[in-house]
């Protein structure tokens, strides 16, 4: 029986970020979807034997867990110097630039088949988002991809002009975006901790725009409003002043899986998406797919994304000032609330997780 081998590391890594919980969803997506006679196997570092249990808890259905003898940091190191043993049979498909990568020829070793997913061009574009361990590993793993993978999945046509741009790709690059909500399960309920609040989701980084954010909160406009943030990332600190000046109407809930990240947006009176660079959309599409208002950054990537369904802010000089008012505009207009509500379902069907899972199975078949 033929397989799908897929990196899921992201899943189990606390400092992954966004790529956790998309990697999540889109491991259950297309096991929900695959081709009789396919199976899905999850390849992982070497973890606590609990770390298993909880992937097969989140992912029912997966059909094995290929278990590497290296921890995170030595397996991603081996990989980026082309030390590339995998266990298992079948094809590879990465949810990140990090995957075992070399020089091959398909039409000799045809199962030799690797697509890998890269999620944003900030390393290049805005490398001062990044801390520097985090940008040299991020630059490292995005040129190793490129360089020898056969198929790169990009989110928006956004990223895959800016990898374009910087890479010979030639015409290896598929736009194929994440879909909204979750995937392969019921509706989750509304989480009370943020009932009434602005939800904002944190990355790995400071392209999530989350300074700016805390900035806009003291804003004398939101005096009143309570911000909830659900950081994906156990690396990702909040300014201590920031923390310090919003006291009770601040809450950061570390997200342990995407069940709880949709449960906590569904909640919100608005989600506020204040990218700074590009990215795979995460919390606009979470908002939309709840049928919570959206307010987002004029970063292109979301631009694409949301297509006027979101209230839209201009980056630059103001920018914070310019978040807080359209966050409390928002709050402040329940017709306007729900005419964005109406929308962003709306856009919202245009990402279906189905869609997105089919469309990898196409581009593995493709190749």
């Amino acid at each position: 029986m033929a397989a799908l081998r897929v990196i899921a590391d992201d899943i189990l890594d606390p400092g992954a970020g966004e790529r956790s919980v998309l990697a999540e969803q889109w491991l259950r997506a297309l096991i929900a979807v695959k081709p009789r006679g396919m199976r899905v196997t999850a390849f992982v570092s070497a973890s606590p034997e609990g770390d298993y249990d909880r992937l097969r808890d989140l992912l029912p259905g997966l059909d094995g867990i290929l278990k590497s003898a290296l921890a995170r940091r030595e397996l991603q190191a081996a990989w980026a110097h082309g030390f590339t043993p995998l266990p298992g049979e079948g094809f590879v498909h990465a949810l990140s630039p990090l995957a075992p990568l070399r020089r091959h020829d398909r039409d000799v070793n045809p199962e030799l088949q690797t697509v890998v997913t890269v999620h944003r061009a900030t390393a290049w574009t805005d490398p001062d988002l990044f801390d520097g361990r985090t940008l040299r590993r991020e630059l490292q793993l995005v040129k190793r991809a490129v360089k020898y993978a056969d198929a790169i999945v990009t989110p928006t046509h956004t990223v895959a002009a800016l990898v374009a741009e910087q890479f010979d790709v030639g015409d290896r690059v598929r736009v194929i975006g994440a879909g909204a909500g979750m995937a392969g399960t019921p509706t989750t309920p509304g989480d009370d901790r943020s009932a009434g609040a602005v939800v904002a989701v944190a990355g790995d980084s400071r392209a999530d725009g989350l300074d700016a954010l805390l900035e806009a909160f003291g804003s004398p406009v939101l005096a009143d409003r309570r911000l909830v943030v659900v950081r994906t990332s156990a690396d990702r600190a909040l300014p201590h002043e920031a923390e310090a000046a919003l006291g009770e109407r601040l809450l950061v809930v570390d997200a342990g899986d995407a069940a709880q990240l949709h449960a906590l947006v569904r909640g919100a009176a608005v989600v506020a998406a204040p990218h700074l660079s590009d990215g795979p959309g995460l919390a606009v599409l979470s908002g939309f797919a709840a049928g919570v208002p959206v307010v987002h950054s004029d970063e292109p990537s979301l631009h694409e994304i949301a297509a006027d369904s979101g209230v839209e802010v201009t980056r630059g000089d103001g920018y914070a000032d310019r978040l807080a008012d359209a966050i409390a505009t928002t709050l402040d207009d329940a017709d306007e609330r729900a005419r964005l509500s109406v929308m962003g379902e709306d856009r919202a069907k245009a990402f279906t997780w189905r869609d997105a899972a089919e469309k990898i199975w196409q581009l593995h078949a493709d190749l």
